[in-house]
């Protein structure tokens, strides 16, 4: 079945360029957005999806999960995001944290020092919460 439309958040995706990072030894292809509040980002092995997709109020909970203590605006998550997901960076350590059995997280993030002190983020997904994994058909 065809869908007429494609919603907004796969028109922004749509217009960003996948680009390749290399975290431990294995190729990932990667597009974000950054924009209205709102994160949204892609992850490929060429072989599987990731999907994520978070808006303001989860962009900071998800902050403060990771980095307990720290308390950043918005804005200022939103400008480490974009900076450290549009390209891979080299002063950023990356991680690929593979699933290893039926319903185990995928996981891709990284750490940087911002301001003196360790920033971390992950783009967590799973099949029916907060994101999609999809195998390629072929």
């Amino acid at each position: 079945k065809k869908r007429a439309m494609m919603d907004e958040d796969e028109v922004l995706l749509l217009h960003e360029p996948w680009q390749p990072f290399s975290v431990d030894d294995q190729l990932l292809l990667v597009k974000a957005v950054v924009a209205d509040e709102r994160v949204l980002c892609l992850v490929s092995d060429t072989t599987q999806l990731w999907r994520q997709a978070l808006s303001g109020p989860d962009v900071l909970a998800a902050v403060k999960q990771l980095n307990p203590g720290v308390e950043p605006a918005l804005a200022r998550v939103l400008h480490i995001l974009q900076h450290n997901l549009s390209q891979q960076q080299p002063a950023t350590k990356y991680i690929v944290k593979r699933p290893e059995a039926a319903g185990a997280r995928f996981g891709f993030g990284f750490s940087v020092r911002v301001d003196r002190l360790k920033f971390k983020w992950q783009v967590r997904a799973e099949e029916g919460k907060g994101g999609k994994r999809r195998k390629r058909k072929r």
